[in-house]
């Protein structure tokens, strides 16, 4: 294959969209978006971001100040990331994001909770990077062969303009066709558990 060819193959896969308006919600009135997942769109909020590359999705709803985002980023998770709890892998993702970059993360909350009938980790942190600082909340769930890191990022006097549009997104959230995977627990991974 020639090096042309390869550079088109290459660009033709980035082409391709991670999710697709398919119909409008009766009751919210808002535009549902498809792909490998399903989700309503904030009322008012764009679609900035819709990309899938190599298998993996990142499709981003941005405020109509452009000031907050709420992301859906689903990737392949490698099989040692799999064998260890949710809970640990989302942790260590959410806190370890922008580090390289200066951000200092601190930990607010954390809790296990539920998105499409299936079992939830959601982190939320506050990022300080110099005189800057953003809120940011990320709910990691497991789908078959993907982990799916849904997130809200906004400024934290903005937290409660953001409220309805996250609910919603939560809300109607789905992994249409994906089985729930069992989630490893910690006591499991351990050589000596505690008695």
């Amino acid at each position: 294959m020639s090096a042309l060819a390869l550079i088109a193959a290459l660009l033709l896969a980035g082409c391709v969209r991670a999710a697709r308006p398919v119909a409008v919600d009766p009751v919210s009135g808002a535009e549902v978006w498809e792909g490998d997942f399903r989700v309503a769109a904030p009322p008012g909020w764009e679609v900035s971001r819709n990309r899938r590359w190599l298998g993996n999705d990142l499709f981003t709803f941005t405020s109509p100040d452009r000031r907050d985002a709420i992301t859906i980023e689903r990737f392949r998770e490698d099989r040692r990331s799999r064998e260890l709890p949710l809970s640990l892998v989302s942790d260590t993702l959410t806190m370890n994001f922008g580090r390289a970059q200066g951000m200092r993360p601190e930990l607010l909350g954390q809790d296990e909770i539920l998105v499409a009938g299936r079992p939830a980790w959601a982190t939320t942190v506050l990022r300080r990077h110099g005189p800057g600082e953003r809120l940011a909340s990320t709910v990691a769930l497991r789908g078959a062969t993907h982990l799916v890191l849904i997130g809200l990022h906004t400024v934290p006097e903005g937290v409660d303009g953001c409220a309805l549009a996250w609910q919603l997104v939560l809300e109607s959230f789905e992994l249409p066709g994906e089985p729930v995977p069992r989630d490893p627990r910690l006591e499991d991974l351990l050589m000596f558990p505690p008695r």
